[in-house]
């Protein structure tokens, strides 16, 4: 028999509230397997199918060096994930975290910001699928991206337990795919002397390229958000405490190899200048040395790629907008959750609708950047939030771990807006920040006024 959790609502927001006319629950149907799923689906995306191509004009063969530098910020920031997981099991993920350690104001913020962040997202692999397939049928790539996000928000509204099961089988279609690409990248080129040749250069590296390295690593930051998605599935997934820690190391690990070995064979196959001009930079790499073959499987796994990531930012998205609404922090009718199918459908129309907007305005550079610098933010505030509950004796962790990250995610974002914010970044990151905290003040004010 299936589980079914009831999701707690504060006094004041279930008074307000108790004419939504919708049954307010999620039901237990992701397990481990699907848990990972989501994780790696979310990572596995435009970042590596897409975005690779720009991160390697910028760090050349030390392409790996991005990805390590990537690795190590995901790594210790989903540490402080999976702890702050454990003590507040929610949807909101990142946004409830940070309300735990600064309160409904600076949560509320963090929240629609986080909200944004994977609006974002959703654009990115919605341009990277449309991308993919004009490759190969030739067409307005906006068309094949809109009809992706139609399919999906479909697939969402019908509930999670199909969601995680169409997750399953395109993770497992894009990781085998990605798995033949490294095989036969190392079977049929020899990719050791160029990995042995830049690290005799590592030394060599001067400042102006150093940069360039970890810019193309925050770049891609993208690439390695999945993993907050499995903290959105926690009023969703068996066995969370355990779960949930499991599944945020376990696709974390899975990706990062996967990544560093894509990244090595890509410039050991092909010249990085050659790669970063291509809207298929993984195609052109295959092709390289599997020929036709290769140049269709590749183009395979990035629609498969795209496709799932999509998948899981939209199904996050729609949760952490479940959970601030239930809060009281957002629209009530956002609460509403589908009687039949135990989804919140609301949210997700209106996370599908925004997130057409942004990819019929965006580029891939830019959505790129975008979103990653939201995530940034995100993780920031999560992470900044961990120290302040451990010092308060709220969480058993170790504050030098929590705060390892900090550091790096700040000095990321600095070179987000030093170097990669254009004009319209700008605009799109004054109105997404002026929102979330108009939004914000006037729920927060609302709720005061129906306390009194």
């Amino acid at each position: 028999m299936k589980e079914v959790v009831k999701l707690s609502i504060n006094n004041t927001t279930q008074n307000n509230r108790s004419n939504a006319g919708d049954s307010e629950s999620f039901k237990r149907n992701l397990g481990l397997i699907e848990a990972v799923a989501i994780g790696i689906g979310g990572m596995i995306g435009g970042g590596i199918f897409a975005v690779i191509g720009l991160v390697i004009g910028l760090a050349g063969y030390f392409v790996y060096l991005s990805l390590i530098y990537c690795t190590v910020i995901a790594i210790f920031t989903g540490y402080n994930y999976a702890i702050l997981a454990k003590k507040y099991p929610s949807s909101g993920a990142g946004y409830t975290f940070v309300r735990a350690g600064f309160g409904d104001k600076i949560g509320g913020i963090v929240g629609w910001l986080l909200w944004f962040g994977y609006v974002a997202a959703i654009a990115l692999y919605a341009v990277s699928f449309g991308l993919y397939v004009s490759y190969f049928l030739p067409y307005n790539w906006k068309i094949y991206s809109l009809l992706l996000i139609f399919l999906f928000t479909a697939i969402n509204f019908k509930g999670v337990k199909e969601t995680g099961f169409i997750e399953n089988l395109i993770v497992g279609a894009k990781v085998g795919i990605l798995l033949v690409f490294i095989l036969g990248g190392l079977v049929v080129t020899n990719v050791l002397p160029v990995f042995q040749h830049t690290l005799s250069e590592i030394h060599q590296i001067g400042s102006s390229q150093l940069i360039n390295i970890l810019l193309g690593g925050t770049l891609i930051f993208i690439a390695y958000e999945g993993f907050e998605l499995i903290a959105t599935s926690a009023e969703e997934i068996k066995n969370p405490e355990k779960n949930i820690t499991y599944a945020i190391f376990i696709s974390i690990t899975i990706v990062s190899l996967v990544y560093f070995f894509t990244g090595i064979i890509s410039v050991a196959v092909a010249d990085p200048s050659t790669i970063s001009n291509s809207e298929g930079p993984l195609i052109i790499a295959a092709k390289q040395f599997l020929g036709t073959f290769g140049e269709i499987l590749l183009g395979f796994g990035g629609v498969f790629a795209t496709a799932s990531a999509l998948n899981a930012s939209l199904y996050g998205a729609s949760r952490v907008l479940y959970a601030i609404s239930r809060d009281g922090i957002g629209p009530y009718r956002l609460t509403n959750v589908h009687s039949r199918y135990s989804t919140p459908y609301n949210s997700i129309l209106l996370t599908s609708i925004a997130a057409i907007g942004l990819t019929l305005i965006g580029v891939l550079s830019e959505v790129s950047t975008l979103s990653s610098l939201f995530f940034l933010f995100i993780f920031l505030a999560v992470n900044i939030s961990a120290v302040k509950l451990e010092l308060k004796g709220e969480l058993k962790n170790s504050v030098f771990i929590s705060f390892m990250p900090v550091l790096l995610i700040i000095y990321s974002i600095y070179l987000l807006l030093q170097y990669l914010m254009t004009p319209l970044l700008w605009v799109l990151l004054f109105i997404a920040v002026g929102i979330a905290y108009l939004t914000t003040r006037v729920n927060l004010k609302d709720m005061s006024q129906d306390k009194t």
